[in-house]
């Protein structure tokens, strides 16, 4: 079953984020539970397992994967 949905993302900090389209460059992401506070809401309970953080842009060891960030 092949599936074309795309993933939004508003994450300007992930080395995934497309910052200009707000838009997830993996084909999936995989949802984990992240403990909460029992807020039951999204941004509590659930994260994205993953998240790779960019790096500062002036940042050396910041490795180039072919997606330009501006944050």
């Amino acid at each position: 079953m092949k599936y074309s949905q795309k993933i939004g993302c508003d994450v300007h900090e992930c080395k995934h984020n497309h910052n200009e389209e707000s838009a997830c460059t993996l084909e999936k992401i995989q949802v984990t539970p992240c403990g909460g506070n029992g807020s039951k809401t999204p941004e509590d309970e659930t994260a994205c397992g993953m998240y790779s953080y960019a790096g500062e842009p002036d940042d050396e060891d910041n490795e180039d994967k072919g997606i330009k960030l501006t944050l």
